[in-house]
């Protein structure tokens, strides 16, 4: 799905999916890539947040600093994804997500999982502090 499509980026979330023969259960999860249209070399999350960001924020920082809305969840109704995720994955360093996100025109999105499930998390650049894109 291409997320982003302008003279500066493109971007698009790659949905990849196994079934081995008499298994029980497939397999399904999403990867991230994005362009710089101008260079054609792959964006890093760094370019997005600042080199110092990747390497020193972790995942519950990022998520306390913007305000994320999970597009769907594996989770049951009563429990939220984004606390279970701080909770199980938050010291997680941000530079572990280099293929887990993607832009959209107004924001950032992150592919995020939990135990053997994924959803991907949106926020808008404004929320974020991020500018220039």
């Amino acid at each position: 799905m291409i997320t982003r499509e302008d003279e500066q980026y493109l971007s698009m979330r790659i949905y990849e999916y196994n079934s081995s023969r008499l298994a029980n259960h497939p397999n399904e999860w999403e990867t991230g890539i994005t362009f710089d249209m101008r260079t054609g070399e792959a964006v890093r999350l760094e370019n997005v947040l600042g080199n110092d960001e990747t390497e020193e924020l972790t995942l519950k920082e990022l998520l306390d600093r913007g305000n994320f809305r999970c597009l769907w969840s594996w989770i049951p109704e009563d429990e939220d994804w984004i606390e279970k995720l701080k909770e199980e994955k938050g010291d997680d360093l941000l530079s572990d997500y280099e293929s887990d996100f993607y832009l959209t025109d107004t924001g950032l999105g992150l592919i995020t999982s939990l135990y053997r499930y994924y959803t991907c998390l949106e926020a808008d650049y404004e929320d974020l502090g991020i500018k220039g894109f």
